[in-house]
């Protein structure tokens, strides 16, 4: 097993240790419950693709854990259907607009100029 050395926690460029892990693991616990067999060999194959590709490219991402997590072409479908719904929607939360995220706030305070 990998526990206990460097490569056992993988980081995403700029973000907290182990939040890629995370998601790989949550992401492999919606495929099994899709109904899609994943081994513990084949998640540690996934977790070391993804590592691979750069992690901007969504394709990238996804072609390299359907590589090493789709054991036939019948389970292709549910794969991106899981794939889609649990990374497709996730993007940072966007700042909140000073001028409409306080409402009842006094008027003149979101430096709008007014």
């Amino acid at each position: 097993m990998i526990a206990g050395t460097d490569r056992s926690r993988a980081e995403v460029p700029g973000g907290a240790p182990g939040v890629l892990l995370d998601a790989l693991a949550g992401f492999v616990h919606e495929l099994r419950l899709a109904g899609l067999p994943v081994s513990m060999t084949e998640n540690l194959d996934a977790m070391r693709a993804v590592q691979a590709v750069p992690l901007e490219d969504r394709e990238a991402v996804r072609a390299a854990l359907a590589a090493t997590l789709v054991k036939h072409h019948r389970h292709r479908r549910a794969f991106d259907v899981v794939f889609d719904v649990y990374f497709g929607l996730r993007s940072p939360e966007p700042a909140p607009d000073p001028a409409g995220a306080a409402p009842g706030a006094p008027a003149g305070t979101g430096g709008g100029g007014e």
